[in-house]
């Protein structure tokens, strides 16, 4: 596979990789097995594509759907059905690569909400994919465009994307690349220039809540990779970014900033079955008190930055990953954290029987905060505060092919926060204090 086609990326935004844990979250995650697509599925269109239909069933019981505060959450259990119909194109040329998919995740919740949500009821939400390559691997230059809209609540399903159904904080959230990538000299030194994107935007406040700011963000990047061996190379990657937020229905508190980072790195394979990345580097959020390169504020927040991950391919039927990343990301209201994220998956398969497991920590520090001026009015003495959050994601799937076009499967999903200041997650996602456990029973029909 061409190290830029359609895998599992992680989320720049981090109003989205909080909920999407694709995200989410590493480099390290794995694209879907090859074993889990059979060839004759599908409807042929044209010489080479296919496109492929699938219906998920599921009945799930949920022990916080509205991912309460562990103060708040007693009683807030549910059981919800939840129908999943989705696509996926797969058209391959001989000098480009289209890749489109979409789902649209319907989840029927019965019981009365416990929080401020008069009831939950009827929740739609939706995802979509889209990668498109314009050259080959060995082409001189290539024109590639990734982009990524997700409409929340909707349940993912791959491995790791744990958060993106919550029925409280609704989202619309988008992540996509545009970027040219150079081989001069026959491909052993490539370059990657381009431009990359992500917003979340909330799309109502709830009784009792109000709803964060809106992010964006905007950014330039450039990678360049130059192979000294046959499968390993050196990187340099640089970015440049433009972080901004806007609140329809109230004043903006969040700071505008200007993220910048650099790491210089290593990738490739070691053996046979192993394949390794490490990067280090540097990285700072560039908030600013007024106008931009101004005075920073006290909640910018600089750091060294890295990546240390490998991939064991232990069979053709069996593959296990482990990392660690550490990250600087803008966020609305907050400005900024630092977080350091250790994952763990591994994927395999027995016969019919295909298993999975994913487990990650991730620990966020958001760096020194000015007070809220209501507290200061109450409290004139009040100080600034360090907050902070650790999160725990955890994954376990099981799934029978009972035929080709026919899986029943078993899902288990664990999302579990704890904040310093755990109050303030009535109206900051970031800084909640909850748990929330999630099983799923689904039957599922491919073609």
């Amino acid at each position: 596979m061409d190290r830029h086609e359609w895998t599992h990326r992680p989320r720049i935004f981090p109003q989205l990789a909080t909920r999407v844990i694709w995200f989410l979250c590493g480099v390290i995650l794995l694209t879907k097995p090859a074993w889990a697509e059979d060839r004759r599925l599908g409807f042929r269109v044209g010489a080479k594509s296919k496109l492929h239909l699938n219906l998920d069933l599921s009945a799930a019981m949920d022990s916080n759907p509205e991912r309460l505060n562990d103060s708040d959450s007693q009683g807030a259990e549910d059981f919800r059905l939840v129908i999943r119909p989705s696509f996926k194109l797969d058209a391959p040329g001989r000098s480009y690569r289209l890749r489109l998919g979409a789902g649209l995740t319907v989840s029927q919740f019965f019981s009365p909400a416990a929080g401020t949500l008069e009831s939950i009821g009827t929740k739609p939400g939706a995802d979509a994919r889209l990668y498109f390559r314009l050259g080959t691997g060995r082409s001189a230059v290539t024109l590639t465009v990734e982009n990524t809209p997700i409409l929340t609540p909707t349940v993912l399903p791959d491995l790791g994307t744990i958060s993106a159904d919550e029925a409280l904080f609704e989202t619309f959230a988008d992540t996509g690349k545009l970027y040219l990538t150079l081989r001069p000299g026959g491909g052993a030194l490539e370059f990657d220039v381009g431009y990359e994107n992500a917003f979340t935007v909330f799309l109502r406040s709830m009784e009792g809540r109000s709803a964060p700011d809106d992010g964006f963000l905007h950014k330039g990047f450039f990678e360049g990779r130059l192979k000294f061996l046959p499968k390993t190379a050196a990187l340099v990657y640089i970015d440049f970014g433009a972080f901004d937020a806007y609140n329809p229905s109230g004043p903006v508190t969040t700071l505008g900033s200007n993220p910048i980072s650099l790491l210089v790195g290593v990738e490739g394979q070691i053996t046979r079955t192993i394949a390794t990345e490490l990067r280090v580097g540097y990285a700072e959020n560039l908030v600013w008190s007024g106008q931009r390169f101004g005075e920073t504020a006290p909640q910018n927040q600089r750091t060294v930055v890295g990546l240390a991950s490998a991939v064991w391919q232990i069979t053709r039927v069996a593959q296990i990953s482990l990392g660690y990343q550490r990250t600087l990301q803008p966020t609305v209201a907050l400005s900024s954290f630092i977080a350091d994220a250790l994952r763990f998956r591994a994927l395999w398969r027995i016969e019919r029987l295909e298993l999975g497991v994913y487990a990650e920590v991730q620990h966020r520090d958001f760096g020194t905060q000015a007070p809220d001026a209501e507290l200061v009015a109450q409290n004139p003495g009040i100080a600034e505060n360090e907050p902070s959050a650790t999160l725990a994601f955890g994954g376990l799937r099981a799934d029978y092919y009972f035929y080709n076009w026919l899986i029943g499967g078993l899902n288990y999903r664990l999302l579990h926060q704890g904040s310093n200041d755990p109050e303030r997650g009535n109206s900051l996602p970031e800084l909640g204090a909850f748990s929330r456990h999630q099983v799923f029973a689904t039957v599922g029909v491919r073609y």
